[in-house]
């Protein structure tokens, strides 16, 4: 089983890049996944979309190839926003543009939203589940997390000062593996549109 961590913050370094260390932290000492994965928007942002990804020029070829085929070995997702004026990263909303069902479809994926205030956060979770799915076919699992004031919460030696919070992460990882299992067996019986075109 691999998990893919994705830190959709657009600074580096950033509250979300820290929580993602963090939970990536957590889910190894949990050895629930033999691989895991972090994506860091941040330190590795993607150029916006552009029409150029339909018709498969070689520049969206050389970007995408290897991300597609990161995000293409991952059974579960664990998808980190810091929230932006009330909604869900624009960088984390750009990445799920370049890809479809083929790649990312009926997988898991867990929500952390992550802001630096002691209030909100709830924003990028609702934006998320209302939006998030449409052509990447995530299946984002019923429970969700909410890091509020990130640099208070987790320190600079990824150790949280929220005990209930961090049983909460651990709970979120166990039920990430959970539906990871069960939805290898919907991916392996489920027939994937093929009349895409603008996967490069």
């Amino acid at each position: 089983m691999r998990l893919m961590i994705i830190a959709g913050g657009m600074r580096y370094p950033s509250g979300s890049g820290r929580a993602a260390a963090f939970i990536r932290q957590k889910a190894g000492k949990l050895s629930l996944f033999d691989q895991i994965d972090l994506l860091d928007l941040g330190q590795n942002p993607l150029p916006l979309w552009d029409e150029g990804v339909w018709q498969g020029e070689e520049k969206w070829r050389q970007i995408l190839t290897p991300l597609r085929e990161r995000m293409q070995a991952a059974d579960a997702y664990v998808l980190v926003s810091p929230e932006y004026n009330g909604m869900a990263s624009p960088a984390l909303k750009n990445l799920s543009l370049f890809f479809d069902e083929r790649t990312t479809g009926h997988k898991p994926a867990l929500i952390v939203a992550v802001t630096s205030e002691a209030h909100n956060g709830q924003y990028p979770v609702a934006d998320l589940r209302a939006f998030g799915a449409k052509n990447t076919k995530w299946v984002f699992i019923p429970d969700h997390l909410i890091y509020r004031d990130i640099g208070q919460l987790i320190n600079e030696n990824l150790q949280m000062t929220d005990a209930l919070l961090e049983e909460r992460t651990l709970f979120g990882l166990r039920e990430l593996r959970l539906y990871a299992e069960a939805m290898k067996d919907v991916r392996n019986r489920h027939s994937f549109r093929t009349e895409f075109k603008y996967a490069p």
